[in-house]
């Protein structure tokens, strides 16, 4: 059985060899989860990265990992924001 770290390198390792430059992020608003807020481009790296933080720091055989928007804020780009209507 593959562990979580193994099964984000795998997915991560795709990416790269599918020369992706970037990954999108969407947030949604959690009063109307239908709708984006915004949308980030997240480097590859940058989410490798992240995963493998997440990963060290868990005890567990089997992990999730989780983007946040203050992360993503922190770290990508918007290149798509919700104005309103």
């Amino acid at each position: 059985m593959r562990t979580s770290k193994s099964i984000a390198m795998l997915c991560m390792n795709k990416a790269h060899r599918s020369n992706y430059d970037s990954i999108p992020l969407a947030i949604f608003y959690e009063n109307d989860p239908m709708r984006c807020k915004v949308i980030y481009e997240l480097n590859v790296e940058d989410v490798v990265a992240e995963t493998n933080r997440q990963l060290d720091r868990s005890a567990n055989e089997i992990s999730r990992v989780g983007f946040d928007e203050t992360w993503a804020k922190r770290t990508g780009t918007a290149v798509y924001e919700d104005k309103g209507l």
